[in-house]
């Protein structure tokens, strides 16, 4: 599995919404996120994810999206990268 990339990440409404995708673009899950709490208020999974059992890789997009959460940003396109 290759490093998540999220997309249309939007902060609107105390909820931190974001598409993403791992190495095809069509291939997207979509998460809600609470704003304050990082909750996960909505998630869907790409295809990859249901296929494989992506429980892991989610986690990492979780968390990625919650640094943004904690850092006050909230960039229309990120990547992240772990060893």
């Amino acid at each position: 599995m290759e490093m998540p990339t999220a997309d249309n990440v939007t902060g609107e409404g105390g909820r931190l919404t974001a598409r993403y995708y791992y190495r095809d673009p069509e291939d997207r899950g979509l998460v809600v996120l609470d704003g304050v709490t990082g909750e996960i208020l909505y998630r869907r999974y790409n295809r990859e994810e249901e296929q494989y059992d992506g429980i892991y890789t989610f986690a990492k997009v979780v968390c990625f999206l919650r640094r943004m959460i904690d850092l006050n940003r909230c960039p229309k396109k990120a990547s992240y990268m772990w060893y």
